[in-house]
């Protein structure tokens, strides 16, 4: 799981950086051309915000705090596979072909080698500190906003998206802007399900980077937002409200020590999970 977290890690920063920085040249830099700079920006945003939280988890020697992050990539893998397959046409060059086969070969490579590591025998124990009451719940808010704005945006016909967002969104835009908006629900909402303080340090810097990121793209290209609408307010408050919730989380975790280097003790294809007798012995 370490190795496939790295690549991950690489694959994930490599289409952010392509995304956020170059979000005027998708045409010649990216995958497909995406006419709207904002959408790029954002989308770009989410590839960033993930490939922090995935660095996280990669260096974890442990399943159970390295566990975090792989039901929002499950989530992600698939949605964008999806949204890839119904929409071929729109990909083009050897960056569009690379995306294709990515998103067709990952989802059921990320299945196999989560079975493999559940059937690991031990145990998944609790840190014992659990999550403030007042971010927990914030969490929770947070996860179930974007996973239902996720949701629609990703089923949504463009006409209906253009009804709920703040720019125009293309039927291939809509379901990646969607699938984002869910994944980073997911994610929320796993960690308050958790409720694991040892969850927090790479949620958290992934919050941060998510809202920072979001927030510059909407000062970078608001030309491109219809600031007319409500819904790019709303959209404004839920960011701040995601960097916000990061900084505290970020926050707390340096405060009790929570970013410390771990060594990895991983194989391949799987780590070690918490030997059952330890625990019961603990």
């Amino acid at each position: 799981m370490h190795v496939l977290l790295y690549v991950l890690t690489a694959l994930t920063f490599f289409a952010g950086t392509q995304l956020f920085v170059l979000s005027d040249h998708t045409e010649t830099f990216f995958s497909w051309t995406i006419l709207n700079p904002m959408s790029a920006a954002f989308i770009g945003a989410g590839f960033w915000g993930a490939s922090v939280v995935v660095f996280w988890c990669a260096r974890q020697r442990a399943w159970t705090r390295g566990r975090v992050v792989v039901p929002t990539v499950a989530v992600v893998a698939t949605m964008l596979m999806v949204g890839t397959l119904q929409n071929l046409e729109a990909f083009h060059g050897l960056l569009g072909l690379a995306w294709i086969e990515v998103y067709s070969l990952f989802p059921p490579i990320l299945a196999a080698i989560t079975i493999m590591q559940l059937i690991v025998p031990g145990s998944d124990p609790h840190s014992g500190d659990r999550l403030p009451g007042g971010l927990r719940l914030t969490l929770a808010a947070q996860g179930v906003v974007a996973i239902v704005v996720g949701v629609l945006l990703f089923a949504s016909s463009p006409s209906l998206a253009a009804d709920l967002w703040a720019w125009k969104l293309t039927d291939l835009t809509s379901k990646a802007v969607g699938t984002w908006m869910v994944g980073t629900g997911v994610t929320c909402a796993v960690v308050a399900l958790l409720d694991d303080r040892a969850a927090l340090p790479g949620w958290a810097l992934a919050q941060m980077t998510l809202g920072a990121a979001v927030l510059f793209g909407l000062a970078r290209f608001g030309g491109d937002v219809d600031f007319d609408d409500a819904s790019a307010y709303l959209i404004v408050i839920y960011f701040a409200s995601t960097l916000a919730s990061g900084a505290y989380g970020a926050l707390l975790s340096w405060r009790e020590g929570r970013f410390a280097p771990t060594r990895g003790v991983g194989g391949i294809p799987v780590e070690t999970r918490m030997p059952v007798e330890s625990v019961k012995t603990g």
